[in-house]
Parts: structure tokens; C-alpha cells; sequence
């Protein structure tokens, strides 16, 4: 766990609809403190030593082009340390466009 000073924690609000109206979920993750991470900010020798998996979603590399460049850096690490991988691509829409490379 890398603490800051300097960011908030991400939050997300779940509003419950009742019928016909579905219940709908608000985001707030721009500016948080996973969306400022950046290589080097982690030490993943540390952190994958004794570990045997790594799971990432796809999410995390999505809220910036910092964010994306630590997935990168954690996934070369992870198999560097012979640690298996898993990723939940979980597309957001709202998050990734065809051309854009992270960054919400």
C-alpha cells in the first residue's frame, strides 16, 4: 500500500431504482489517488515476493496515462517475479474510447 497526503480515496454512490426506473451507480474516481500512481511509486519486488497471483482490472489503467503506465510496469514485474496473472478487462465505456490511452 503506497499512503499520500496529497489525494483522496475514489467513491462511487449505488441509487437503488424501484420499477420500471433501474438503479443506477455514480462514479467519482477522477483525481483520486490510484489515478495518480505512477511507475516507480511501488516497489513490486517487494510486493510480489511469496505472492503466486496478481489480478489487475482494467479499470485501474483507464482513470490516467500515469495509471496505465504502473498496470504496465506491475504486469512486467509480476512475470519477472514468475508471478501468474489475471486481468478483468471490465470495459467502461466512459472510461476507454477507441483512441484514448487512459486518462478518464
Amino acid at each position: 500500500m503506497v499512503w499520500t497526503d496529497n489525494d483522496r480515496v475514489g467513491v462511487y454512490f449505488l441509487e437503488f431504482g424501484a420499477a420500471p426506473r433501474a438503479s443506477s451507480v455514480l462514479y467519482d474516481r477522477k483525481d483520486s489517488a490510484i489515478a495518480h500512481i505512477a511507475p516507480g511509486m511501488v516497489d513490486w519486488k517487494q510486493v510480489f515476493a511469496g505472492a503466486r497471483w496478481f489480478h489487475v482490472t482494467g479499470i485501474t489503467p483507464a482513470l490516467s496515462p500515469s495509471a496505465a503506465d504502473a498496470t504496465a510496469e506491475a504486469l512486467k514485474a509480476a512475470r519477472a517475479a514468475g508471478v501468474r496473472t489475471s486481468i478483468d478487462l471490465n470495459y467502461r465505456n466512459k472510461l476507454w474510447t477507441p483512441t484514448k490511452r487512459g486518462g478518464a
